[in-house]
């Protein structure tokens, strides 16, 4: 058929297609090209976000870490095996043998790593005998082990033993991160791991051991990939550019079995980056075009007296990512989009689920909460109300964390408390108890109702109870005081005890706490 034998109508059509045609093969290119530039930008925008809040909470972690070996360092039974020690195995002080003060400080690790599972290891190791531990107690699965004094062994040879024998008081030091090892050789399944380490002197300050506190690397690395895009790889390597997470999980730790491998290996920009420390943040950037895809990166410095000492965060996006997620026009699309504007009905029905998606997802993230499985943090998918609804599901979320934290380090407190030998209490200005556990009532031969508000004086008698009364304005006037009387039960027996007393503050007000030794044997 010739062309002049086509009607004008159809000349115009065709022709106004074939313009189409080309015009719309230039948008295309254009629009491409546009939607190419929105997700760089959007995922610069995002990974740097994210990266920052990932480095805060490394910073957070770690911080709790050193808090925590300190708060562990610092419990009574740590100088009462000092003293027991250095006393012939007899604590001359508190009257309690090593023995004693050993399985004290046993139930309180076994407590602690309960009430944290993100710590696997918690120990007291003495400088004698080669660094042998005195106590030790391991998480398997979520059961407190506590090891055998055969099974105890010598660490004088670590790196964070030697470490911890350059630490003043109160100072921490944090290990490099590594591969669990027992008897010296790399426990099976491979557990990455991070010690925190903190001196321990004894009263003529003079060093006698360290308590060291295991906490699991790979749930803190684990969590650098659990908000990003899809698509999107992270990285974790040390300051010396080996990973310690990589998405190829084999890939990790690789430099304790010998490997060299580096991540400048895989990212040869990081070079530059890693040395350069007055940048701590490598925004998104191309890589070479034989690597392809976008990389930004982050140093998160743990060691504040050793800036040399870092962790490199690598957010990688590969190619094949951009391509698949950057340019949606393509000429499926366009058969598609004929195809969706002949069937106006789909077109409904896909704008319709695209309206509706950020519903769905709400939808699904307020289940969750309601089943007590709620994720951290919701991802912001819109603006206007859903932005709006979506800022009070996260003001939730953030409430409920710190409630959970909150209820398990008060859970922790009670168990600390009534793990505690003989009585303890907690005693107003007024003189009446206000916190106890269940020894004293069990001494008592009272309930819980029958001691709230009950005078402390009232189970004593005679000229116990003017000392008692005399001891405790002692406590409150000069902040610590001891004494030894009997104490009077419901049914009118007695029963010496050996009682401490010390002033504290607690919202401004001073109590008295203190703890009470049954001395019927002495």
């Amino acid at each position: 058929m010739k062309w002049n034998n086509i009607g004008l109508s159809a000349r115009i059509t065709l022709g106004a297609m074939a313009l189409l045609l080309v015009g719309s093969l230039l948008w295309i290119n254009n629009e491409n090209q546009r939607l190419h530039n929105v997700y760089v930008q959007e995922r610069a925008a995002n990974l740097e976000a994210v990266s920052h809040v990932e480095k805060a909470r490394l910073i957070e972690a770690l911080g709790t870490l050193r808090q925590d070996v300190l708060f562990l360092a610092d419990m009574p039974p740590v100088q009462g095996m000092v003293r027991a020690t250095t006393n012939h195995g007899f604590d001359a002080r508190d009257k309690n043998s090593l023995a004693e003060w050993e399985k004290r400080l046993q139930e309180i690790f076994a407590a602690f790593l309960r009430a944290h599972p993100d710590y696997s290891h918690a120990r007291f190791i003495g400088l004698a005998d080669a660094g042998r531990e005195l106590v030790r107690v391991n998480v398997s699965g979520r059961r407190a082990l506590i090891v055998p004094h055969s099974e105890l062994q010598a660490k004088g040879d670590r790196e964070f033993f030697k470490a911890g024998l350059k630490l003043r008081r109160g100072q921490v030091y944090l290990s490099e991160f590594n591969l669990e090892q027992d008897w010296g050789r790399i426990t099976q399944p491979r557990q990455p791991t991070l010690r925190a380490v903190t001196p321990v002197f004894d009263a003529q300050g003079k060093r006698f051991g360290m308590v060291v506190l295991n906490m699991s690397a790979a749930p803190l690395f684990s969590a650098a990939a659990a908000a990003l895009p899809q698509g999107v790889q992270a990285y974790v390597a040390d300051a010396q550019g080996h990973y310690l997470s990589h998405p190829d999980a084999e890939r990790a730790f690789m430099f304790e079995l010998g490997s060299k491998e580096r991540i400048t290996d895989d990212f040869p920009s990081l070079n530059v980056f890693s040395a350069a420390l007055t940048q701590s943040y490598l925004p998104l950037q191309p890589l070479d075009p034989l690597l392809g895809g976008y990389m930004a990166a982050e140093r998160v410095y743990f060691d504040p007296e050793n800036t040399a000492r870092f962790l490199l965060l690598v957010y990688h996006i590969p190619a094949q990512v951009v391509s698949a997620q950057a340019y949606g026009i393509t000429g499926a699309s366009i058969a598609e989009a004929a195809i969706v504007t002949i069937l106006s009905a789909l077109l409904f029905l896909l704008v319709l689920r695209r309206l509706f998606f950020p519903l769905r997802y709400l939808t699904s993230a307020a289940e969750k909460i309601a089943a007590g499985k709620h994720p951290p943090h919701l991802r912001k998918i819109g603006g206007g109300e859903l932005g709006k609804l979506t800022d009070a599901l996260n003001a939730m979320l953030l409430k409920l964390s710190k409630q959970d934290a909150l209820e398990q380090e008060n859970n922790f407190r009670k168990e600390l408390v009534e793990s505690l030998p003989g009585v303890f209490y907690m005693i107003d200005a007024a003189g009446q108890f206000v916190m106890w556990n269940r020894n004293l009532e069990r001494v008592l031969g009272m309930d819980a109702g029958e001691l709230s508000g009950l005078p402390a004086l009232a189970v004593f008698e005679g000229e116990d109870r003017q000392v008692i009364e005399r001891k405790i304005g002692e406590v409150f006037s000069k902040g610590e005081a001891t004494v030894e009387a009997d104490i009077v039960a419901k049914d009118g027996s007695r029963t010496p005890f050996y009682f401490t007393g010390r002033r504290v503050l607690q919202n401004g007000q001073p109590l008295l706490i203190g703890m009470g030794l049954d001395i019927t044997e002495q």
